[in-house]
């Protein structure tokens, strides 16, 4: 060991890592480290106590005995700033060498597994920031070597010479953000040598990404029982929006006998990041000769469950507004993007392409009238709405737009009244609005409201009007119009009898605008409603920020900031008398949406199959699907409940009282008030001569009943994907 010392003092050099050297003695080296047990010629450790960093040494002689000519420090994953970063700092100690080309990065990103390494090269080669494809990521890995070792690498990896500029080089890698999200993947097995030889009943595909890692799964679920989850396994190729990528197996397909087979996947991304398409590796088939199968290439194709803003708040993560603003430096919740980043002091990110000339939001208070509102259209349920949103341009004026929202199963449903009725949707009205005395607001548009043949379904709309806030302490957050924006239910009554409210910040940030709306915001062609001095409905007047287009408001609750919830929030049974043995359950249950908005789902459940029913010849019990229920509450404990799901077959006519597509629900009185409902029309199928309670009464579950109740799969794949908010909030009440 004295002759080791010996050597240090004579070889130790200035090459090396904060107190690091190259020729330093191993009980130099422990000052700063913990080494590990040898593994041939190289010794890990943990230094400085940062677990993020692993270091790899490599002495002169066996194990540690001589002096270190080798270490190797993985700097964790890749990002552009902190190898910008790390480059400068090492420019300053080190001569650059060799570089990465534009080329040489393209190279990388078609093919990691030939061209897994880029070098930056420092000092003869005996100094290396490398960046190296490893998995599902990109890492960076620092390299200090000796001198004979140094010029080999250089000779044998250097290539063109570094550039004068070291901040010219371009970024490896490419932005995974604008892809993340839930897909529903569809066609999966539906093509190639037999169709759907796998028995595939549906798949879905889950993305993630943080930085430059990739992440999420495949879930396949089989239509003959079972589901299969293949995670990201590793990144083969990525340019742009098209990925070629490989998956294992986490839970498998028992029933194929293949639990460690992967699964190679091409992957094509739209521009718009909500649909993909792509082609698999199809290997999975219900056949027992394997060797009769080969691989076919079986295409499939996607659609993303959400949009990207409404992925940015369900993740609520710096990184994810960062990435929102690379993408729609203008875009239409870019202010609440930008107000996330500076409240946490996070820099603004450079937009990804260049981005046109912003309208600035003046700085000043913003008019009662900014933000965005909402009138419910009730008739040929479920309904609809109409949204008023209303910006101000940058001298003051108030620019409107007002769009209307009817579902696929409104649409559904008035057509199957009116048969011979051509529906057709309006697209977003632009209004001119000027102030009147008072709270007044005078309105105006040249865009069509209603078609031709609409007053026949419809009340039509006009193309002025005058818009009055309320008055009293909720003045700010309800207004009127004298005409009506929107078409409406012809048998409804007149806008004057109602009332548009105000929406929160979180429910406007979640609400899914029309492209070409979208588009003029971006452009600047309208202001965005999103003002930094808008007020919005449920939370305090909004604070000015000292950054254009920034506010401190919170685009989105967690479930933890909320202190109450509605009691209706849980999970409901309707049990059978004791005299009917065929278990004719009924469920429900209620979730709250961060904006306090309730969304229920029922489904009938227990039905014990017998091969013939008596008196019943020919009939057959089929399932149904769970019923999503639209909930609105009225005074006291009373809800409206609407759907456009079916809840029975025509058949079903001779063995059940059959189910209605609207109702109400209330809650019974006495001690058990939040633990008992009832409603008035029929959820779920309920067998004829079942006369338990009332047409539906329900009781609460306790918590750890619904725990263990087994959710149908489209529903739990739903409160997954965030479709359905999950009725095991944080603030429900459970019975017992």
């Amino acid at each position: 060991m004295d002759e080791a010392v010996f050597d240090s003092e004579r070889t130790r050099t200035k090459l090396g890592f904060k107190d690091l050297k190259l020729g330093m003695n191993i009980l130099e080296i422990e000052k700063y480290c913990s080494m590990r047990d040898p593994i041939g010629h190289l010794v890990g450790a943990t230094c400085y106590g940062e677990d993020d960093k692993a270091f790899t040494f490599k002495f002169s002689g066996d194990g540690t005995i001589g002096v270190l000519d080798y270490m190797e420090v993985d700097l964790g994953p890749y990002s552009a700033e902190t190898q910008q970063r790390l480059i400068g700092l090492l420019a300053k100690k080190y001569t650059p060498e060799s570089a990465y080309t534009p080329a040489d990065v393209t190279a990388f990103n078609r093919d990691r597994i030939r061209n897994r390494q880029l070098h930056m090269i420092f000092q003869g080669g005996q100094v290396v920031l490398s960046t190296i494809a490893r998995g599902t990521g990109i890492q960076q890995v620092l390299t200090y070597q000796h001198a004979a070792d140094g010029a080999k690498f250089l000779k044998g990896h250097g290539g063109s010479a570094a550039p004068a500029d070291l901040t010219s080089l371009p970024p490896v890698g490419v932005d995974l953000y604008p892809f993340v999200g839930n897909y529903t993947l569809t066609g999966i097995s539906a093509s190639g040598d037999t169709v759907n030889n796998a028995n595939v009943d549906v798949a879905y595909l889950e993305v993630d990404a943080f930085g430059q890692e990739l992440a999420g799964e495949l879930t396949i679920h089989w239509s003959q029982g079972g589901v299969g989850r293949f995670k990201f396994d590793e990144v083969e190729s990525a340019v742009d929006s098209h990925w070629s990528v490989k998956l294992k197996p986490v839970k498998g397909v028992s029933h194929l006998n293949t639990t460690t087979k992967p699964i190679f996947m091409t992957i094509s991304f739209a521009q718009d990041g909500l649909t993909l398409e792509g082609k698999w590796m199809n290997w999975i088939s219900t056949s027992r000769n394997w060797n009769e199968l080969g691989n076919r290439h079986d295409d499939f194709r996607g659609k993303r469950t959400r949009t990207f803003w409404q992925e940015v708040l369900n993740r609520d993560t710096l990184d994810m507004y960062q990435a929102y603003l690379r993408l729609e430096p203008n875009g239409i919740y870019a202010s609440l993007a930008r107000s996330k980043l500076v409240a946490s002091g996070k820099p603004l990110p450079t937009p990804a392409v260049a981005a046109p000339a912003k309208v600035i939001q003046p700085e000043s208070p913003a008019d009662p009238l900014i933000g965005v509102w909402r009138i419910k259209v009730l008739g040929y349920a479920p309904g609809g709405a109409c949204y008023l949103l209303v910006g101000q341009s940058h001298d003051g004026t108030l620019v409107g737009t007002a769009l209307e929202e009817f579902p696929d199963a409104t649409i559904s449903n008035l057509t199957s009244y009116y048969s011979w009725f051509n529906y057709k949707v309006v697209p977003p009205r632009t209004l001119s609005i000027g102030q009147r005395e008072g709270r007044n607001y005078a309105w105006r548009t040249e865009d069509i409201g209603h078609y031709p043949g609409d007053q026949a379904v419809f009340h039509l709309t006009a193309k002025n009007g005058v818009i009055t806030l309320a008055e009293g302490s909720d003045a700010p957050f309800h207004l009127q119009s004298d005409r009506d924006f929107c078409r409406r239910r012809f048998l409804t009554a007149p806008w004057s009898g109602s009332i548009f409210d105000k929406l929160s910040l979180s429910e406007s940030a979640a609400l899914k605008f029309p492209p070409e709306l979208e588009q003029k915001i971006k452009d600047g062609s309208l202001p965005t409603p999103f003002h930094p001095g808008a007020q919005w409905a449920g939370e305090p007047p909004a604070k000015v920020a000292t950054t254009a287009g920034a506010t401190t408001a919170s685009a989105a609750p967690t479930p933890e900031q909320e202190e109450a919830v509605d009691p209706l929030v849980g999970i409901w049974l309707r049990e059978n008398s004791p005299h009917f043995h065929n278990n004719n359950f009924c469920y429900l249950f209620f979730g709250s949406d961060p904006d306090g908005t309730i969304v229920g789902a029922a489904w009938d459940a227990g039905f014990k199959r017998v091969p013939t029913y008596p008196g019943l010849p020919g009939f057959t019990l089929k399932d149904v699907a769970p019923r999503t229920l639209t909930i609105e509450q009225r005074d006291g404990r009373l809800y409206d409940w609407y759907t456009g799901d079916i809840g029975h077959y025509a058949e079903d006519v001779q063995r059940f009282w059959l189910t209605t597509n609207e109702g109400s629900i209330s809650f019974t009185s006495g001690a058990d008030t939040p633990f008992q409902l009832q409603s008035n029309r029929y959820l779920c199928r309920k067998e004829r001569g079942n006369e338990t309670g009332t047409v539906s009464h329900f009781r609460k579950l306790s918590l750890s009943e619904s725990a263990a109740l087994e959710l149908p799969p489209e529903l739990d794949q739903k409160i997954k994907d965030g479709t359905l908010p999950t009725p095991f909030h944080p603030g429900a009440q459970w019975a017992g």
